[in-house]
């Protein structure tokens, strides 16, 4: 057909080649459009395919789960010492290594205050004792000397009352006079009143007796006093301590109640971490499980020892500054008094027991005051629970492959941890779980899994606690 219509052409441009001058172009386009209409075969009708999304997944796996809790602060001392002057004086020694930051043990010497006054004090107040005994001795030896007197005055009136008795017998028989009776009652009488007043005077004892041992007793608290001031002279450390503060130098007047030195006790250091409180719930064991209720918590347990002791609960202090990386093993001590109402953080206290004897080697520093560091709380092992990637949960839904094509369902999460979640239910062990965001995510779609090996041992390794939570 293009061979007749090509003849046809040079046919007619060979007889009008005028006319076709005019037409020529237009004829050209109809039959370009009439030989394309012509060569250009239909489409082929192909069947359409449906496409495959690629993912990563993981198997949903039972396992033991370490439940943990973070939360930062602040290391302090257990114990601060201010070491107050209870006396006054002129500094006379200095200890040379008393510096700030200076580690002593216990018993050092820091300071001690010119003893002189004290001792002159000691020198009197042990005269006024003495002379006191002296007293208290005259006074004994008086009263058995009065005593001793006394039986012989006591005797003496017995005689005489005799004598009176016989003298009266006479008198009625007519042998003596009335005077003579009268005389020898005379003396009767004088000797009573002899006896009399030495019994007055053993009465008066007592008295003087309890009067010079209050005095004594006064003398001697006195002299303890000096002996105590004396002693407070010499400041000394009560415990192994690292200096804070010096405020005092040799030759200077201290008053007391002066603030001269301030250490931190080396025993043990502490940190009040600040816990979220969900956080710190999830940790703790059920009351069924040997846990303790919330109200217990807080409470001091058997009035001893704080309840959370008995929680079984373990600590890892974190210290992170750059490249640098330490930890150090801790104990829960307690729990603070209350509930920070904004953050809703409640405070945990945990401690290192000496903090500086543990931390030798070049790579470990000690665990020094005002040191920034993260608590990770460790409660006891949950046993035997479901286990994902928190990449598996898409809000709160999981994504699960079944015969390679898309099933979402609802996820029951008992509590996420770092990167893991911890499942009660919406899942069996085995099934594969999608850790990659999809979008759009429709149920039944096709896709093409694939295992993702790092997200499964990342989470085992996070579920035993072989990583730090974040």
């Amino acid at each position: 057909m293009i061979d007749t219509l090509q003849a046809l052409l040079m046919k007619n441009i060979r007889k009008h080649p005028r006319l076709f001058a005019l037409v020529g172009p237009l004829a050209i386009v109809i039959i370009v459009i009439t030989l394309l209409s012509v060569a250009t075969s239909p489409p082929q009708q192909v069947a359409s395919r449906e496409s495959q999304t690629t993912v990563r997944y993981v198997t949903a796996e039972r396992t033991d789960v370490i439940p943990r809790a973070i939360g930062y602060g602040f290391v302090k001392p257990e114990k601060v010492w201010n070491g107050i002057m209870q006396v006054a004086g002129e500094v006379v020694y200095r200890n040379p290594d008393l510096h700030v930051g200076s580690i002593l043990p216990a018993g050092t010497e820091l300071i001690r205050i010119d003893p002189t006054d004290y001792t002159l004090s000691i020198t009197r107040l042990e005269a006024n004792v003495a002379a006191t005994e002296a007293r208290l001795a005259e006074l004994n030896a008086k009263e058995d000397n009065i005593k001793a007197s006394l039986a012989i005055e006591e005797r003496a009136l017995e005689l005489k009352q005799n004598d009176l008795e016989r003298k009266k017998s006479l008198f009625k028989r007519g042998n003596i006079s009335q005077a003579a009776v009268d005389q020898e009652e005379r003396a009767l009488l004088n000797q009573s009143q002899s006896v009399q007043s030495q019994r007055n005077q053993l009465n008066l004892m007592p008295t003087q007796r309890k009067a010079m041992d209050a005095e004594l007793a006064l003398a001697n608290a006195q002299l303890n006093q000096a002996r105590i001031d004396l002693e407070r002279t010499s400041l000394k450390l009560p415990f192994d301590a690292r200096i804070a503060a010096v405020n005092i130098e040799e030759t200077q007047v201290v008053s007391v109640g002066q603030v001269a030195i301030i250490a931190d006790s080396l025993a043990r250091a502490e940190v009040d971490a600040q816990i979220p409180l969900d956080k710190f719930v999830e940790i703790l064991p059920a009351e069924n499980d040997n846990g303790i209720s919330m109200d217990a918590l807080f409470s001091q347990g058997d009035g001893t020892t704080p309840a959370v002791m008995d929680a079984g609960l373990h600590a890892i202090i974190h210290l992170k500054t750059g490249n640098f990386a330490a930890e150090w093993p801790a104990k829960v001590l307690r729990l603070t008094d209350q509930v920070d109402p904004q953050t809703r953080t409640v405070g945990v206290v945990v401690g290192v027991d000496d903090p500086y004897a543990i931390s030798a080697g070049p790579r470990k520093p000690p665990l020094a005051k005002n040191m920034y560091v993260e608590v990770e709380l460790r409660g006891k092992p949950r046993k035997n629970v479901l286990l994902v990637p928190r990449a598996a949960i898409h809000e709160k839904r999981l994504y699960v492959i079944k015969d390679n094509r898309l099933d979402i369902r609802d996820a029951d999460i008992a509590f996420i941890q770092g990167n893991i979640a911890v499942l009660n239910g919406g899942l069996e062990p085995g099934e594969q779980v999608v850790v990659s965001d999809l979008i759009p995510a429709i149920p039944g779609m096709l896709l093409n899994p694939l295992l993702d090996e790092d997200a499964s041992a990342v989470m085992k390794s996070r579920a035993l606690g072989e990583a730090s939570a974040s």
